[in-house]
C-alpha cells in the first residue's frame, strides 16, 4: 500500500484521479503485482483489474473481492 500510495504524490498529498496517468500508472503496478502472485489479469474498458487465480478445486464456488486504486482530487494523508 505505501508504494502504491507513492504513485501520484505531490505537493498536494496523494492524486490518482481515474483514467489520469497517475491512475493509470497506479493501475499498472497493481496489475503487475497480480501477476506476479500467479493471476491472469486483464483491465476492462472502465478501467476495473479483474485478476483470477485459480483454484484447486473447480467444484468451490469463487470468492470475488473489489476494491480501487484512484483517489479524489487533492486527497491529504491523515
Amino acid at each position: 500500500m505505501n508504494a502504491l500510495g507513492q504513485i501520484g504524490r505531490d505537493e498536494f498529498g496523494m492524486q490518482r484521479v481515474a483514467f489520469s496517468r497517475q491512475d493509470v500508472a497506479g493501475r499498472d503496478y497493481v496489475s503487475a503485482l497480480m501477476r506476479g502472485a500467479g493471476m491472469s489479469v486483464r483491465i476492462d474498458p472502465a478501467g476495473n483489474i479483474i485478476g483470477r487465480l485459480e483454484g484447486t478445486e473447480p467444484a468451490m464456488p469463487a470468492i470475488v473481492l473489489g476494491s480501487h486504486t484512484d483517489t479524489v482530487p487533492q486527497r491529504r494523508r491523515v
